[in-house]
C-alpha cells in the first residue's frame, strides 16, 4: 500500500498478478488471493473496480500460460509432445504484445485518476497487516526459490515441494506457527489462527 501508486496501480496490478500466477502456476489461484487483495486496495483508492479486475485477471492469465508449473501449459505441452520450455518460448509472441499494450492502455488510464482515499483508511489497513503478518524479506524467500527453480529448469513437482519447504520454515520462523500446521496447510489451506502472535483485528 505503501508503494502503489494510484496513477500506476493498473500497471501494478497486472504485474503483481502476473508474477503471481506465475510463481504458483495458478490463475484462478492468483485472481482469488492476491487478486481479492488487489480489488480491496482499489476500493480503498477509489479505483474503479471493473478496470482494477481487468488488470488483475489479465495478469493472472499471463502468467499462468507462461508458468511451467500450470496445468493447462503443462497438458499442452504433454498432449502435442512438446518439451514445455519450447512450449513457453513460442507463446511469447502472442503473450507478450497482447500485454504490452494492455500494460499502456492502464498506464494513460491511471494518469487520468486522481485519488481521493481516505488515508486514515488506507493506514487502519496496514496496521491490521502488520499486527497480522511480520512483512519483510523473508516473505519473499518462497518466491524466489520456485522462480530460481524455474530458472534452473526443475521439473514442476520438485520445484513447488522446494519452494512449499521453505514457506514452512519461513512460516514458523517468522510468524511463528508450528511445523504440523505448516504442512496442514499445504494440503487444506491457511488458516489465521496459525499463527500465534495474531490479535483479535474485531478489538481494534
Amino acid at each position: 500500500l505503501k508503494l502503489l501508486n494510484p496513477s500506476y496501480f493498473l500497471v501494478s496490478a497486472f504485474l503483481i498478478s502476473a508474477i503471481t500466477s506465475m510463481a504458483t502456476g495458478t490463475a484462478w489461484g492468483s485472481a482469488s488471493t492476491a487478486g481479492i487483495a488487489l480489488i480491496a486496495i482499489a476500493h480503498q483508492l477509489h479505483i474503479d473496480a471493473g478496470m482494477a479486475a481487468g488488470a488483475i485477471i489479465a495478469g493472472a492469465v499471463f502468467g499462468d500460460k507462461l508458468s511451467p508449473l500450470s496445468d493447462t501449459t503443462n497438458l499442452a505441452a504433454m498432449v502435442t509432445n512438446v518439451n514445455i520450455f519450447a512450449h513457453i518460448k513460442a507463446m511469447l509472441w502472442t503473450t507478450i504484445p497482447a500485454s504490452i499494450i494492455g500494460m499502456i492502455v492502464w498506464f494513460f488510464a491511471g494518469l487520468n485518476h486522481k485519488s481521493s482515499a481516505d488515508k486514515s483508511q488506507i493506514n487502519a489497513l496496514l496496521r491490521q497487516l502488520e499486527n497480522v503478518y511480520h512483512i519483510n524479506f523473508s516473505v519473499w524467500i518462497p518466491a524466489i526459490v520456485i522462480i530460481a527453480c524455474l530458472l534452473f529448469r526443475f521439473s514442476t513437482v520438485p520445484a513447488m515441494l522446494v519452494s512449499c519447504v521453505a514457506a514452512i520454515f519461513v512460516g514458523a520462523l517468522n510468524h511463528g506457527f508450528n511445523f504440523t500446521d505448516g504442512f496442514k496447510a499445504a494440503f487444506d489451506g491457511f488458516k489465521p489462527d496459525m499463527i500465534v502472535h495474531q490479535v483479535n483485528l474485531n478489538d481494534k
